[in-house]
């Protein structure tokens, strides 16, 4: 993931040739399906742009807020991957910058799932061929580990080009 990242940054940058005062026209790409079923309107933009980011292209993504009982829970988000689909719930009411680093997070998840190093499984994960039960502690997980470590050059990136 962090020479995807090196790679993406570096080809992102040298292609801002407009100066800063000048709007720099984002092109969504169509092949990456978002349906925002939450508050924040710029949430299907976050993602698609994210994605692309990340290399990641021919996916449907639908953003919904936590459950009720979730919210009362420590969760700030997760990412769910189902059969044709990947489901983002997150926390509602969160600052800008804080739902950016979310997404971050959760959609280098996608990125570990599509390419086969993550794999959910009935009693917990595997990825890179070790195995994480759900009493695994978060902190303790790799993928999650590489995904905290993504955010900042992710973020970093989106702002960059994002408008």
């Amino acid at each position: 993931i962090a020479v995807v990242l090196i790679t993406s940054a570096i080809s992102f940058l040298s292609s801002l040739s407009a100066p800063k005062d000048k709007n720099i026209d984002i092109i969504l790409d169509k092949s990456i399906k978002t349906i925002n079923l939450t508050a924040d309107r710029k949430s299907d933009t976050i993602v698609n742009i994210i994605c692309q980011i990340l290399k990641i292209r021919n996916v449907t993504i639908i953003c919904v807020p936590l459950l009720p009982e979730e919210i009362e829970s420590e969760y700030l988000a997760y990412i769910d991957k189902r059969s044709d689909y990947y489901l983002i719930r997150i926390r509602p009411d969160l600052k800008e910058d804080l739902v950016l680093e979310i997404y971050c997070h959760e959609l280098t998840h996608l990125s570990q799932y599509e390419s086969g190093r993550l794999k959910k499984l009935y009693y917990g994960f595997e990825y890179d061929h070790l195995v994480y039960n759900f009493k695994t502690p978060y902190y303790f997980r790799k993928f999650e580990e590489d995904a905290y470590n993504s955010e900042s050059m992710l973020k970093l990136i989106y702002k960059s080009i994002a408008p």
